[in-house]
């Protein structure tokens, strides 16, 4: 009994000694945490306050930028003639595409004028009185003709639609750019 009371004791004696260091341990990190969380509270500080000196650099360069180019009359000019002359190519462009427009138009006018001829040229035919033989030869050459004058009307009229539409996408540019060119003159 003497024996379990003495090992009863150092056993008390560890488990204090242990909860002494334990205590010691816990307050060195309570103590470590408190140090890296004012760190931490003085690294935000200084932040917060580079970011205030950054907006600042940069409001007074935008206000420099505004200043000289309110002083600078020739600030812009070169991208201003820039696009000046790009409405320029586009509209020498626009007249160019409406040429060809015209010259197809023209291409398809003849091309229904002979498809009537030829036709006239059958009904003729017919009242004339010429012998079946003549006459089915006639047709199928007129009828070949046809097919060939529809396939020329054909590919003219998408040529002349996908002109439309160049000359439409063009003059869509066109006034992108006149608008921003007034928006920089007006600035």
């Amino acid at each position: 009994s003497k024996e379990l009371a003495s090992n009863n004791y150092n056993m008390k004696n560890q488990f204090a000694n242990e909860l002494k260091g334990m205590e010691k341990t816990s307050q060195t990190r309570e103590e470590r945490i408190k140090q890296l969380n004012e760190e931490k509270e003085e690294a935000i500080k200084n932040v917060l306050e580079c970011e205030k000196k950054i907006m600042l650099l940069e409001r007074k360069i935008q206000l420099e930028r505004e200043t000289h180019a309110a002083l600078d009359p020739e600030f812009g000019q070169p991208e201003i003639k820039g696009m000046k002359k790009e409405i320029h190519r586009m509209e020498l462009r626009l007249i160019q595409l409406k040429k060809q427009q015209e010259i197809m138009i023209q291409h398809m006018e003849r091309t229904i004028a002979k498809r009537q001829m030829i036709q006239k040229g059958h009904e003729a035919c017919r009242n004339k009185g010429d012998s079946r033989l003549k006459l089915r030869k006639k047709i199928q050459s007129l009828k070949s003709a046809l097919k060939k004058n529809m396939k020329e009307f054909k590919t003219v009229e998408v040529s002349v639609k996908k002109e439309e539409e160049l000359s439409k996408a063009i003059f869509a540019d066109v006034e992108v750019i006149r608008r921003k060119l007034s928006q920089v003159e007006d600035d």
